[in-house]
């Protein structure tokens, strides 16, 4: 009886270290990234909040950045007005434009 005992209680012991390598070794989704808006909802807020949405780049100009940190985005207080210039050859004003990036 108490052979049966012990083997048991190893078994038991021997499924819980199993277990717990498995849950440290398999990987997770990082829910923090799982919870990013979706597009359409990022574009709708960036003009209700009076920004400038820029579908082609992802990017919400002219807004906080407290909105873009709180909405998921990358935020830069200075980019370039001409970044998205097909010309490199145009002459370019020196002011920049807060970006939110998605």
């Amino acid at each position: 009886m108490k052979n049966l005992l012990k083997t048991l209680l190893l078994l038991v012991l021997l499924t819980v270290v199993v277990s717990a390598v498995i849950y440290l070794f398999t990987e997770r989704p990082n829910m923090v990234l799982d919870k990013q808006p979706s597009t359409a909802i990022v574009a709708k807020e960036c003009v209700d909040f009076k920004g400038n949405w820029l579908q082609e780049y992802n990017e919400c100009e002219y807004t906080s950045e407290y909105w873009c940190n709180n909405s998921g985005g990358r935020f830069n207080e200075c980019e370039s007005a001409c970044r998205h210039s097909d010309n490199p050859a145009a002459p370019c004003t020196m002011q920049c434009v807060p970006v939110c990036r998605f």
